[in-house]
């Protein structure tokens, strides 16, 4: 028997969830996701978010959508707003191509992580001169001595 989804904001799945759905449902992520083809947005972002609940506490698919039909709180904790079967998701999944859905997520990714692509970098360089004999065989002379040697 399957327990029923109960979220709380103390639990760090759930906080972690929240966020991942608030980037989902931002704007810039919704331009980003048409713009490499994927449609309608709407019933995308209701797959992506029953996906994400289902890695997250190990579920069937099935089973969540089923539980998000049953208890409106779960609907309105997670913003989601239009409801499919679990034909719909399957199909709606089924039809786009791994290069298309790999390709929405490396977009999105660079697009979260453009902070640290545009950083500057400060290099210390220590640029004491160097003494460097290379004449390793050859007779070690002290700085005494060549004062008292007449230079050749």
């Amino acid at each position: 028997m399957l327990l029923g989804l109960n979220f709380d904001n103390s639990n760090p799945y759930t906080s972690l969830l929240e966020e991942i759905f608030n980037i989902i449902d931002s704007r810039r992520i919704q331009q980003i996701i048409a713009s490499n083809g994927i449609k309608p947005l709407n019933k995308f972002n209701f797959t992506l978010k029953v996906i994400f609940i289902s890695q997250f506490f190990n579920l069937k698919v099935s089973y969540i959508i089923d539980e998000i039909n049953r208890k409106p709180e779960v609907k309105s904790f997670f913003n989601i707003k239009n409801m499919l079967s679990v034909s719909q998701v399957t199909e709606l999944i089924g039809r786009f191509s791994a290069q298309t859905i790999e390709k929405t997520i490396n977009t999105i990714l660079r697009y979260l992580n453009r902070n640290n692509r545009v950083q500057s970098h400060t290099y210390l360089l220590d640029t004491t001169p160097l003494d460097v004999d290379y004449n390793f065989d050859s007779k070690k002379i002290s700085k005494k001595n060549l004062e008292n040697k007449d230079p050749k």
